[in-house]
């Protein structure tokens, strides 16, 4: 369980469960919500503007996510993205929201003679 102010790391991965759900906001103010049963990942971070180093990728892999971008966004269009099982998102705008259904279970099938 996270308690405001962790630190969130390139390749950290964020759960909720069926009931829960969280608010991150990144350095570059970024806000990202995940609702409950969501699985976000932080494939790629990189702000140090004053060098022009500016890039943001998130995966999300099922629930939903409500993102508002932050200075990535503005700063350089395009630079931060959002992959879900389905395809990849160049967020150029301010506001996105994602829903990814959770994968089905595949179902057992059994031979009889």
């Amino acid at each position: 369980m996270a308690e405001k102010g962790t630190r969130l790391y390139v390749s950290d991965v964020i759960r909720t469960d069926e009931g829960g759900g969280v608010g991150v906001v990144l350095r570059d103010d970024t806000t990202l919500s995940l609702g409950p049963s969501s699985e976000l990942k932080m494939s790629e971070f990189k702000f140090k503007p004053d060098e022009g180093i500016l890039g943001m990728t998130l995966g999300v892999a099922k629930g939903t996510l409500a993102y508002i971008s932050g200075q990535i966004a503005k700063l350089a269009p395009g630079s931060a993205q959002i992959e879900t099982p389905a395809g990849v998102a160049a967020v150029r705008g301010t506001e996105v929201l994602v829903d990814v259904p959770a994968p089905k279970a595949a179902k057992r099938t059994e031979k009889t003679r």
